[in-house]
């Protein structure tokens, strides 16, 4: 079947035999796409001081040991941009069936899919657009496992007709030295690698060879494969993150300031210059004591006086707190451009401020994350789908198969929220449970960043401690069973205590606090 499927294609003349033209010479048409998105996943990674470009003039030792500053902006600047959405995740329902929700709750469970969602929002801000590869392993006990690819490790064929939606996809891995290219499409699978590198190789090393152990037919029946976007895309696949300007501004910052840690370097121990001294003398330094000077001897006896010595630095005079606030001014604007609030970067205490004030300055990501959940709708239903698909035709199940092909997935959002501990958040809780617009399972998941059916059980041994001691301070413990509960009843006149030496019980209280009255 694979022979005869070798020459179909996208309806435009592009069929699988050029795709493996492409794969074969390395993905030409992608490497720059791909450089950029590994360029922009480094400067993520914390390795943007490698970046920092050499002068011309520069050895490779003075490169080396020129001072260096980087900035960590874009793994900041993309946290906090992707931080809401899935903190808290959704409540996921199939309309219409229960067992492909209780199914799906099962399979996200296992791969642990907000996570990799929460990650999914980070990296397609960072290069527009990652995949989720669904992979059927045979286990029951997990039977589908889901991976997760940025920009820079997979690539896409679409088709004239529908520039949007891929029909092939080639996944990109490199282990042990090489590098494996998977590409799937609706019908089969077929597998590449490169030669394992080797710096005496003088050609030859980026071409890719077929493993045919590693090809065969789709066994899903559909691309199994769904997408996550910067943006919904709607006239090409590839839409527009954030991560190249940010990746740019963040390269201009950190040159500026390593050119600020020079500078500062050479500032703080600046050339000693000694002019008009004999070549003999070696200063002798002493905190405290004079530094004697001798003088060059003349050029001839009788001639003329020896010149006068000196001492002295070759310095600059450098403005450091304005090379600062270039920067920092810089930085600000970079960061008001992609509607990061400057409170989100900074750690300052946030003194007598109320809830609502940090709530305002935090709007923007709030209705960032809002914004999003429209097109998250969209991308968690084609995941849902894929999933119920691709395990209906694995594991022969014709209901999970039929369920996928018109899944409609429900999300249940909670409301997004900054987090804001003290009476403002105490009102808002009450104020929610009294309205019946929250119960206390969700209050508690909120909270305590705890699943439903933990919250569920920590409720219940609430309930159960409440019913068993009480509900109040520590006084409403337990007493032991050698101690009495009763209690003396004290009478005190004119500030003295009538009998000191012992006391007489008169009235035996329930609740072993402990009560005073004062007489007349």
């Amino acid at each position: 079947m694979i022979n005869d499927l070798y020459n179909y294609g996208d309806g435009d003349g592009k069929s699988i035999a050029d795709l493996e033209n492409e794969i074969r010479a390395g993905l030409p048409n992608e490497s720059r796409r791909v450089a950029e998105a590994q360029r922009n996943m480094d400067y993520y990674n914390l390795e943007n001081e490698r970046y920092i470009p050499m002068r011309e003039a520069e050895s490779p030792y003075d490169y080396r040991n020129r001072p260096k500053r980087a900035l960590p902006l874009v793994r900041e600047v993309i946290g906090i941009l992707a931080d809401h959405l899935y903190n808290p995740g959704p409540g996921r329902r199939v309309e219409g069936s229960d067992l492909a929700t209780e199914w799906l709750e099962r399979v996200y469970a296992d791969n642990h899919v907000d996570s990799l969602f929460q990650a999914a929002d980070a990296f397609s801000t960072l290069n527009d657009v990652v995949a989720f590869q669904v992979a059927a392993t045979g286990d029951p006990a997990r039977p589908i496992r889901l991976h997760l690819f940025g920009a820079e490790e997979f690539a896409v064929w679409t088709s004239v007709d529908d520039p949007s939606k891929p029909w092939a996809v080639c996944t990109i891995s490199r282990f042990d030295a090489r590098t494996r290219y998977q590409v799937w499409d609706q019908y089969q699978y077929r597998t590449y690698y490169t030669k394992q590198w080797d710096p005496l190789m003088t050609s030859g090393g980026r071409v890719a060879e077929i493993e045919p152990s590693e090809c065969g037919e789709n066994p899903y029946g559909v691309l199994p494969f769904s997408f996550v976007h910067a943006e919904t895309p709607v006239r090409q696949f590839w839409t527009v993150g954030v991560g190249t300007a940010l990746r740019e501004a963040n390269a201009r910052i950190d040159a500026e300031i390593s050119q600020l840690a020079e500078a500062v370097q050479y500032y703080a121990n600046p050339i000693p210059i000694a002019v008009n001294v004999d070549e003999r003398w070696r200063p002798v330094i002493r905190p405290g004591s004079f530094i004697h000077v001798p003088a060059a001897l003349p050029l001839s006896i009788g001639g003329d006086s020896p010149p006068v010595p000196s001492l002295s630095y070759l310095q600059s005079n450098l403005d450091i707190s304005g090379l600062w606030l270039d920067c920092e001014r810089h930085l600000t604007n970079v960061l008001e451009g992609m509607r990061v609030p400057l409170s989100s970067i900074r750690i300052e205490p946030a003194g007598s401020k109320s809830g609502v004030a940090i709530v305002a300055e935090q709007a923007p990501l709030l209705s960032r994350a809002r914004r999003r959940r429209r097109e998250y709708q969209r991308y968690e239903t084609e995941l849902a789908r894929t999933c119920l698909m691709v395990a209906g035709a694995y594991y022969d199940r014709a209901d999970l198969w039929n369920a996928g092909i018109s899944a409609r997935l429900v999300l249940s959002w909670p409301e997004p929220e900054i987090p804001i501990p003290g009476p403002d958040r105490d009102a808002a809780d009450r104020a929610e449970l009294e309205m019946g617009l929250a119960s206390r399972v969700q209050l508690l998941m909120r909270r305590r960043g705890i699943t439903r059916e933990q919250a569920i059980l920590e409720i219940e041994r609430i309930d159960e401690d409440n019913k068993r001691w009480g509900v109040g301070s520590l006084a409403a413990a337990p007493v032991p069973a050698t101690a009495s509960t009763e209690v003396p009843r004290i009478s005190n006149s004119d500030n003295r205590i009538k009998n000191s030496q012992s006391f007489e019980p008169t009235e035996t209280i329930a609740n072993p606090s402990i009560e005073a009255t004062r007489g007349d």
